[in-house]
């Protein structure tokens, strides 16, 4: 029994004709004389295709800046370039939430209140 694949043209009868965009074309970048393939639409080589992306303009870093942390109980200073930190660290962020939420402890099961009132004796 002998196997034998059939042409291309008959499996994809229906299939398009690849895009050519013309012969003997070079970079658009100066001073590069890179000969571009038929089927590469851009006007640059790979090495200069950057030139035809927009690149997106990079911001200046912007300059650090001291911070006490804004959790209540912790007074420490950090440095930071983002101007939306507040907190040093995630663990001050989670206790000034459930602080400022009334969020009870995962542990023992009592509000921040509740255990405030337990440790003034109240």
């Amino acid at each position: 029994m002998s196997w034998h694949r059939p042409f291309l043209s008959t499996v994809y009868s229906g299939a398009h004709k690849t895009s050519t965009y013309g012969c003997g074309r070079t970079c658009a970048a100066a001073g590069c004389q890179t000969l571009l393939s038929r089927y590469n639409p851009c006007a640059y080589c790979s090495v200069h295709e950057h030139l035809a992306r927009r690149e997106p303009r990079s911001r200046p870093a912007r300059k650090p800046q001291e911070r006490i942390c804004a959790n209540p109980g912790c007074t420490v200073r950090f440095e930071t370039r983002s101007p939306q930190r507040r907190y040093c660290s995630d663990r001050c962020r989670n206790a000034a939430f459930t602080v400022a939420r009334g969020c009870k402890d995962r542990t023992t099961g009592n509000t921040q209140s509740e255990r405030r009132q337990r440790a003034q004796g109240t």
